[in-house]
């Protein structure tokens, strides 16, 4: 099994509530038809006096099915979560709570803040529920994509429309700039500026 880096626990407990968030960049021409990719979210359990365990997680797959991508977790329902058809960046979060010692969680996908698709809050029935605590790891698994996947740490600014024709400026000098240093990657397209934001890409 192909694996990705995953981050540090959160500090959020679940008695309070733990919301998760990673931002994942889908591009219909970098996947050939039936590849896939996991992303997921686990908890701790804590007993006293012992380090904290590994308790459960909730697995979102996203695989390419003909000319889109089809969410689905095997947790909340066999009918997909979301289908998306267009390139983008898109928001996946994952909600945890605990409510009489059993462990929900709901998954959402966002496009930059429109909802295209979301489950109930689904118990995960797993022994020692009542005592979940938080967040173990966010983590991207099972890659079974030649390209891997693209993480974004922050969500990119939204792309605007792009301008047909822009004005002609005057180029300015490049001797004494170091396009090293741009937090960015420019480049001029036939249809105008577009801005490509740096991510890192993970691949098995």
């Amino acid at each position: 099994m192909k694996v990705g880096p995953f981050n540090k626990a959160s500090k959020e407990k679940i008695s309070d509530g733990i919301t998760e968030e990673v931002y994942v960049g889908l591009n219909l021409d970098n996947y050939q038809n039936s590849e896939l990719f996991e992303l997921s979210v686990a908890l701790n359990k804590k007993e006293s006096n012992k380090d904290p365990e590994y308790l459960t997680e909730a697995v979102v797959m996203t695989q390419k099915s003909g000319d889109k991508f089809i969410l689905t977790a095997g947790w909340a329902s066999k009918n997909p979560i979301a289908t998306i058809d267009a390139d983008g960046v898109y928001t996946y979060k994952w909600e945890f709570k605990k409510e009489n010692d059993k462990i929900k969680v709901k998954f959402t996908v966002l496009d930059y803040g429109k909802e295209l698709g979301t489950t109930d809050f689904v118990e995960l029935k797993v022994a020692d529920a009542d005592k979940a605590t938080d967040v173990r790891y966010l983590w991207a698994c099972n890659i079974k994509a030649n390209y891997g996947v693209d993480i974004y740490t922050t969500l990119p600014e939204k792309p605007t429309d792009t301008v047909e024709n822009p004005p002609e400026t005057e180029n300015p000098p490049t001797s004494d700039i170091n396009l090293g240093l741009f937090c960015g990657l420019i480049a001029l397209g036939s249809a105008g500026l577009v801005i490509l934001k740096r991510k890192s890409s993970i691949k098995g």
